[in-house]
């Protein structure tokens, strides 16, 4: 490259007669922008169906240390619904789910229902887990 040409071709005087480098042009940016919108694009679909199988997944855990506990005082007490025992709260709520109980003498059933229907996937609105250890819907658990 002769004297005065930066990479690319490109060059620069600056002032007291050095020469530099210059900077992006619009057209470089603009693909750069380009770049960015597809991958963001592809990528954004990817992620949001990652959440809603993680919120399947914390909604599962949860019912399975609720139905852990109730079977904890079963054990000990004989019946789900024993005075001592601490029963996981009647209603709860965590991110994208809302979990209920209803627990008997010798039974219960563990409601895990979507707060948002089309932020779980389709199928997993609703979870259930009783003390035989049903699980509804099979997909999703």
């Amino acid at each position: 490259m002769g004297q005065g040409m930066a990479r690319g071709g490109r060059s620069k005087r600056m002032s007291g007669g050095q020469v530099g480098e210059g900077g992006f042009t619009l057209i470089e940016l603009m693909v750069c922008v380009v770049i960015v919108a597809v991958l963001a694009t592809l990528a954004y679909p990817r992620y949001t169906q990652h959440l809603a199988g993680a919120r399947v997944v914390e909604a599962r855990s949860r019912l399975i240390a609720m139905a852990a506990g109730l079977e904890r005082c079963y054990s000990r007490y004989l019946r789900y619904d024993a005075s001592p025992c601490q029963l996981p709260a009647e209603h709860d709520e965590l991110e994208g789910y809302r979990l209920a109980r209803e627990v008997a003498e010798s039974r219960y059933l563990l409601t895990a229902e979507a707060l948002d229907r089309g932020m779980v996937p389709s199928g997993c609105e609703t979870l259930r887990l009783d003390q035989t250890g049903k699980r509804v819907p099979d997909e999703c658990w």
